[in-house]
C-alpha cells in the first residue's frame, strides 16, 4: 500500500503548503488535528517547511479504505463516523447523502484548431469557458510576429483580453446540466459563428467598463484550493485531473476520527444577494440545490493531433486564472511556436470581468502595461501567486514535462 506506507513515513512539508498555513493563520490553530500536524507545542508556531508530517489518523483511514474497499468512506465501516463528525461541527450532512453520491460521466467538449482536436470538461467544469477563448483567438492568426514590438504586443494582448472578459461574460449563464438546461449556451459558445461574432465586438481601441458590453447579466462562482496531475503512459493514453477543496485547508476542520480534510466547495456555489470569497455576484444557474454541483473552474484538457495521437496534456490550479492560464499557455504553444517550459514560464494576464481589473505578472513591460491603460484598461500587478500548471508534451516521439516554478510542482517517469 504504497500512499499508506507514504503517509504513516511521512511527507516533507513544502514552501507553498508552509505558505498556504499563513494564508487564515488562525484556522489550523482551531483544529485538534491540524494543530497536532502543522504546530510546535512548545511555541504555538507553525513548523518549518521541510518538516516532516505523519498525520497518523488520516493514515489509518487510508489503510482502512485500502483494506475495506474505496466505498468505505460512502457505504461502509467509516460513513457513521464520519457523518458525526460533521454533525459534530455544525454540519447537515446525512449517511444518506453519502450512500446517494453519484459521479456523472460525461463526454468531454471538443473544439479543433487547426489539424488538431482540443478535448476538456463540459460544465459544471469550465472547459467551456477555455473553448470559447480559443474559438475567438484563432481568428486572429497570432504569430510570433504579433509579439514583434510594443505596439504590437499591446494590440495582441488587448484581444486577448477582451476574449477574457467577453468568456467570463457567459459563465453566469452556465451550471450544472442535470438541473439546468445549458445545450443551447454551450453550443453557443463553442461555435467558431459565434466566435466571429465576438471578434466584429471587440475594439482594437478601446476596451469597456460596462459588464453587459461583454453580455454579462450574473457571474458565477469560483475555486481556489486545486490540484492538477496530467499523466502520458507508454501505449498513449492520456489523463488530465483536477481536483479541489476549493480554499487553502477547504473548510478549515477536519473529521475528528477519520483526520480527513472537509472542503469547502460550498462556497463555489452562489447565494441570493451574497457575493463568494472571490468577489463573484450569485447566478441563479449556479444556486443551491440538493444533489446539485457547483461550477469549478476547472479545465483540464487534452490536445491530439490529426492522427488521434496525444500531442497536449494539460491542467491547472489557481481558482478562475485557471481558465485564461491555459488559454494564454496553448495559445503560446500552437500558435507561436514556444515549447512547454517557455509557454509556463511566461508571464501571465489575467482578467475575469468581475472585478474590472486586468492583472499581470511581474515580466510584462511596463510599456505594454503603459499601452493597455491607454486602452481604458485598470491595470495592476499580481500580489498573489495566481496560477500553476502541470502538462505533457509529445513531439515526434519525444515528450516534455513541466511543472510550473510557481508552486514547486514535480514530475517523474516510471518504467
Amino acid at each position: 500500500m504504497p500512499s499508506v506506507d507514504l503517509c504513516y513515513n511521512g511527507y516533507e512539508l513544502s514552501k507553498p503548503q508552509r505558505e498556504a498555513l499563513n494564508f487564515r493563520p488562525e484556522t489550523p490553530r482551531l483544529d485538534p488535528n491540524l494543530k497536532s500536524w502543522f504546530v510546535v507545542n512548545s511555541t504555538g508556531e507553525f513548523k518549518r517547511w521541510g518538516s516532516t508530517i505523519s498525520p497518523k489518523l488520516l493514515c489509518r483511514t487510508y489503510e482502512r479504505i485500502a483494506l475495506d474497499g474505496g466505498l468505505t468512506l460512502h457505504s461502509g465501516s467509516l460513513t457513521k463516523v464520519f457523518v458525526e463528525d460533521v454533525k459534530g461541527l455544525g454540519g447537515i450532512l446525512t449517511e444518506n447523502d453519502m450512500k446517494n453520491y453519484k459521479v456523472d460521466w460525461r463526454d468531454p467538449l471538443t473544439i479543433k484548431i487547426g489539424e488538431d482536436h482540443l478535448f476538456t470538461a463540459p460544465p459544471p467544469a469550465s472547459g467551456a469557458l477555455l473553448s470559447n477563448i480559443l474559438q475567438i483567438l484563432k481568428g486572429y492568426n497570432f504569430t510570433p510576429e504579433s509579439f514583434s514590438s510594443v505596439p504590437r504586443t499591446v494590440l495582441s494582448l488587448h484581444r486577448i483580453i477582451e476574449s477574457f472578459k467577453f468568456a467570463f461574460g457567459k459563465r453566469g449563464l452556465l451550471g450544472d446540466p442535470n438541473f439546468v438546461d445549458i445545450s443551447s449556451i454551450l453550443e453557443k459558445m463553442i461555435s467558431e459563428n459565434y466566435a466571429e461574432e465576438v471578434r466584429k465586438k471587440i475594439d482594437d481601441k478601446k476596451t469597456f467598463s460596462s459588464p453587459r458590453h461583454y453580455e454579462a447579466v450574473e457571474f458565477g462562482s469560483s475555486d481556489y484550493g486545486t490540484n492538477h496531475v496530467s499523466v502520458l503512459s507508454a501505449d498513449g493514453d492520456a489523463v488530465a485531473a483536477t481536483s479541489s477543496i476549493n480554499l487553502y485547508f477547504g473548510a478549515g476542520f477536519t473529521s475528528k476520527r477519520t483526520g480527513i480534510l472537509l472542503n469547502s466547495v460550498m462556497d463555489d456555489f452562489s447565494i441570493p444577494g451574497i457575493t463568494n470569497y472571490f468577489d463573484f455576484i450569485p447566478s441563479s444557474h449556479n444556486y443551491v440545490e440538493p444533489g446539485k454541483k457547483p461550477l469549478s473552474s476547472a479545465c483540464p484538457t487534452i490536445i491530439v493531433d490529426q492522427n488521434g495521437d496525444v500531442k497536449i496534456v494539460l491542467g491547472a490550479s489557481g481558482g478562475s486564472r485557471i481558465i485564461t492560464a491555459m488559454a494564454w499557455i496553448i495559445m503560446r504553444m500552437l500558435w507561436l511556436g514556444e515549447d512547454l517550459k517557455a509557454a509556463v514560464d511566461a508571464s501571465r494576464i489575467h482578467h475575469q470581468l468581475s472585478p474590472m481589473v486586468l492583472s499581470y505578472e511581474y515580466g510584462i513591460l511596463k510599456q505594454v502595461a503603459e499601452g493597455l491603460k491607454q486602452l481604458g484598461h485598470d491595470v495592476e500587478r499580481y500580489t498573489v501567486r495566481g496560477s500553476v500548471v502541470c502538462g505533457i508534451t509529445k513531439t515526434n516521439g519525444t515528450i516534455h514535462v513541466n511543472a510550473d516554478f510557481r508552486k514547486f510542482g514535480g514530475v517523474t517517469g516510471l518504467d
